[in-house]
């Protein structure tokens, strides 16, 4: 195919949309075969995201629009809003489109590792697990400036929020109710599906509780979300600074890891236990472990409706299979 001409998208055409088409129709040709028009169809949710990133120039695709693209399709899958195949498949998409811009020479992303794999059993201890790992990140954040980011780690790692949970999350209403019962209802942005909801509400730590009260966090925020941005743009920026910052911490820069933590750290609670995938003796709370602990199938069950599944057989991604 010739190229249309111009500067924008290298050519291939004024808007991302017709752009893409011409680009795989040039490297694909026409033909009858179905992989050209399937990965375009797919694209168009790529194409929705870098437009709704700023990204609006085939020349400005960045391998990080890829990740947090791929990072966003994972959060999808794990509500339930995508199936893990169809995810795969959309990053997979995702990953010919850079590779067409690059003559293959820019580094793509694991589909299974952002949309996960049902079958997978986590084998190691997640990030954030240790208190002096997500509390040093915390305080860091906070002398940073980045209020916002600090909130984001908080609520992920001390409630077990997925990201778009905690970034939906009312802090005024959130703020009184850690005040007052040291809870707090995470209900919006939960997964459901099909319209369904399942608010649940979370048991939080002092240190969340005086994180909501901390004297940086600006009372007037409805949410974490800057009021001048959207979700995906917040999702992006959140994303690009933790990547950055994650790393001088020692962290994974995967937001997810936070809420296996949690998971973790739940079950050693209510069983006396370490987690499978801790490998770690048992671990002594004092007066805070519970008088009755639960067995690991029970555990299970109770941590299962902390997390907002409601599926046990999920727990194995978050602290591995019985041991």
């Amino acid at each position: 195919m010739k190229k249309i001409g111009g500067k924008r998208n290298y050519g291939y055409g004024r808007t991302l949309k017709f752009a893409i088409r011409n680009l795989f129709r040039d490297k694909f040709g026409d033909g009858n075969h179905s992989t050209r028009p399937s990965h375009v169809a797919r694209l168009g949710r790529f194409e929705a995201f870098l437009k709704e990133s700023g990204v609006k120039d085939l020349r400005q695709i960045s391998v990080e629009d890829l990740e947090n693209y791929a990072s966003l399709i994972g959060e999808e899958c794990e509500l339930g809003e995508l199936s893990v195949s169809y995810g795969n498949n959309l990053i997979s998409s995702g990953n010919v489109l850079v590779e067409l811009l690059t003559n293959g020479t820019a580094r793509t992303v694991s589909p299974s590792e952002f949309a996960g794999r049902r079958s997978y059993v986590r084998t190691t201890a997640p990030s954030g697990f240790d208190e002096s790992e997500y509390r040093t990140a915390i305080e860091g954040l906070i002398g940073a400036g980045e209020i916002r980011l600090a909130l984001m780690v908080g609520i992920c790692r001390l409630a077990g929020a997925r990201f778009r949970e905690a970034s939906l999350l009312p802090l005024r209403p959130a703020r009184q109710s850690a005040n007052d019962s040291r809870e707090i209802v995470i209900s919006m942005g939960t997964k459901g599906g099909c319209g369904r909801k399942f608010p649940r509400r979370i048991e939080v730590p002092e240190l969340l509780v005086n994180l909501l009260n901390s004297p940086e966090t600006n009372r007037e925020w409805a949410t974490v979300i800057p009021e001048n941005m959207n979700y995906i743009q917040w999702y992006s920026l959140a994303h690009r600074e933790w990547r950055r910052y994650s790393a001088m911490f020692g962290l994974s820069s995967k937001f997810h890891d936070f809420r296996a933590a949690y998971a973790c750290e739940r079950f050693e609670r209510l069983t006396g236990l370490p987690a499978p995938c801790l490998n770690r003796p048992a671990p002594t709370f004092g007066d805070e472990l519970v008088s009755d602990q639960l067995s690991d199938q029970e555990a299970r069950i109770v941590i299962a409706k902390n997390l907002g599944h409601g599926r046990v057989d999920v727990l194995n991604s978050y602290i591995a299979r019985s041991t």
